[in-house]
């Protein structure tokens, strides 16, 4: 598992977005950890944020990413009445909708 934080490019002078893997001891989960880096790094959409760096500090691995402002996932969920569709978190559901 991984948190998101928000954080600051101090050279760049712009708030950014930092995910730092949960160390679970499991070599999975830092390959997974990885391979998201990486594929995020390759991506460039509208839709999808930017990664500015990724790498391991102190035995933490993190991924620095753009920042985008709004609720989060977990207060919209909180927030969502009862009956109201919910967004769709998931990537797979995202590209399935559009395979043709």
């Amino acid at each position: 598992m991984s948190e998101i934080r928000r954080g600051d490019d101090i050279l760049l002078v712009r708030p950014v977005a930092i995910k730092l893997l949960r160390d679970d001891g499991d070599p999975r989960s830092v390959a997974r950890f990885e391979q998201e880096a990486q594929i995020l790094a390759r991506l460039h959409h509208p839709n999808v944020v930017t990664v500015f760096d990724a790498g391991v500090d102190g035995g933490d691995r993190f991924i620095v990413m753009e920042l985008v402002e709004g609720p989060t996932r977990r207060n919209e969920r909180r927030r969502s009445r009862p009956g109201w569709p919910r967004r769709s978190g998931s990537l797979t559901d995202m590209t399935s909708s559009t395979e043709t």
